[in-house]
């Protein structure tokens, strides 16, 4: 959980300063809901590739 939580905080930042950056919030909201999006989609896909590695290590035992 601690990658998790750590590319989240990442991505809110890279959200604010977007927000900052834009005056145009619902577009700076938009990229920011993309980007936590695709964080979680590669956080999902890691762990389940772990899963996988994990279990074929066990099966080898």
């Amino acid at each position: 959980m601690s990658h998790f939580d750590a590319s989240m905080v990442v991505t809110i930042a890279i959200g604010l300063i977007l927000m900052i950056l834009t005056n145009n919030r619902p577009f700076a909201i938009t990229l920011a809901v993309i980007a936590i999006l695709a964080t979680i989609m590669l956080t999902i896909k890691k762990i389940l590739d772990r899963n996988q590695s994990r279990n074929q290590h066990h099966l080898k035992d």
